[in-house]
């Protein structure tokens, strides 16, 4: 079906129902097209509103609010200990298969990061503004619900490319 990207956002929406293969279609698609191997998340409208519900902090005025999303089992000594540190002046509230976290500052200049967040869990995650999640519903979460919503976790490529478009099947 009809697939849409929001701009900059490395974010894949399909709007009509997805086949159950979509993740291995879109790896191979891209390791095909570009050469490169690289993990996709899948997440529908109803789990990303489930995450900005469980959003803690809002939209803070100064720093950031980021939600690290991963598929799998994460290891749950590694997230124990992730939760029980002090990564002050960060904030961290665990989710549903993701990690809220408020920034200070950056998020770039923080040492709570997606490596840091993806070696103590050992599985693959991506970080994402919580306002690309609220924009994502915004434009694609009503009326024609968008069904899936399709991360990378590899920052190499831009959804916004008509090449990574092509790459995943885009017909838009």
């Amino acid at each position: 079906g009809p697939v849409d990207y929001l701009l900059a956002s490395r974010n894949l929406v399909f709007r009509e129902g997805v086949p159950g293969d979509l993740r291995d279609r879109v790896k191979e698609r891209i390791l095909e097209r570009f050469g490169v191997e690289t993990d996709v998340i899948l997440r529908d409208t109803e789990q990303l509103q489930a995450l900005l519900d469980a959003n803690p902090f809002g939209v803070p005025e100064a720093g950031s609010v980021q939600i690290s999303i991963w598929d799998g089992s994460a290891d749950p000594e590694g997230l124990r200990q992730l939760l029980a540190a002090d990564h002050s002046p960060d904030e961290l509230h665990p989710a549903d298969n993701a990690l809220i976290i408020r920034y200070a500052g950056s998020s770039h200049d923080s040492k709570l990061n997606n490596n840091l967040i993806i070696r103590r869990l050992k599985v693959q995650s991506t970080l994402r503004n919580v306002r690309t999640f609220s924009r994502l519903l915004e434009k694609f979460g009503s009326g024609d619900a968008a069904e899936r919503c399709v991360s990378k976790a590899s920052h190499v490529l831009s959804c916004q490319t008509p090449a990574l478009q092509a790459a995943a099947g885009c017909t838009c």
